[in-house]
Order: structure tokens, then C-alpha cells, then sequence
């Protein structure tokens, strides 16, 4: 689950005698037992968190009506972009420090998802075809 939800994410333990607790994912993974009467209940993220979302966001910058600069680009005009996001993601990676490979993983992931949608224009992929 932590995969795709964060370690915050609260989620609620129910009992046959319909007793609950709420704990965060974190705290789910320390728990030791669990009886076969308990039900874990997982909400939903919240909107806008999801990969399908973020695939949405670059559509709509892309859109007739979207960004100026995201609509005039092409593979060849985000090559320099997507290298300097990969050297910058391999600097974050040998420093060691996470808040900067978050930061440069994001800004990588965006350059991927502006060719793929490039290429779902054009018929080739869409990125749920990776």
C-alpha cells in the first residue's frame, strides 16, 4: 500500500463488535496481529492525487485552451529539457538528499509525461501503454 498511499494516510480497523480505530499507515505496518474478525477500511485518496490525475494536468496544459509554452513543445524542443531534469535527478541521487530527489524526481517525471502525452497526440502511446 505504501507504494501508492503515503505513510500518513489514516485508515480505520473495524471489529465484529463493530469497535474502530483509526491509525495511519505507518502505524498499520508496526501493528503485530490481527484477528480474522477485523476489516480494515481504506478511504479513497483525495482527488487530484493520483497518477490519472497528474496524466489529466498535462493533458489540460496541452489542451487548445492551455499553457502557450506547453502547447508549442515537441520532442525535439524538450530534449534539452529532459536531460538537464536527468542530470539534475542523478546530482539529487549522489547527494543523498531526499527533499532534493523528490524535487528532481517530480520535475523528471513531468518531462515523461509532456513526451507521452506529445505521443498520445500523435497516436503512438499514451502512458498507461508503458
Amino acid at each position: 500500500m505504501l507504494a501508492v498511499y503515503p505513510k500518513e494516510h489514516v485508515v480505520f480497523l473495524v471489529t465484529a463488535k463493530n469497535d474502530s480505530a483509526s491509525l495511519n499507515l505507518a502505524e498499520l505496518a508496526n501493528k503485530e496481529s490481527f484477528t480474522s474478525t477485523t476489516c480494515l477500511y481504506l478511504p479513497a485518496l483525495d482527488e487530484g492525487t493520483s497518477f490519472e490525475s497528474f496524466q489529466e494536468i498535462v493533458a489540460h496544459l496541452r489542451a487548445p485552451n492551455g499553457c502557450p509554452w506547453d502547447k508549442e513543445q515537441t520532442h525535439d524542443s524538450l530534449r534539452k529539457h529532459l536531460l538537464e531534469e536527468s542530470y539534475e535527478a542523478i546530482a539529487a541521487l549522489d547527494s543523498g538528499n531526499f527533499d532534493s530527489m523528490r524535487e528532481e524526481f517530480g520535475d523528471l517525471l513531468l518531462q515523461i509525461m509532456l513526451h507521452s502525452q506529445i505521443a498520445s497526440e500523435e497516436g503512438e502511446f499514451t502512458p498507461m501503454m508503458w
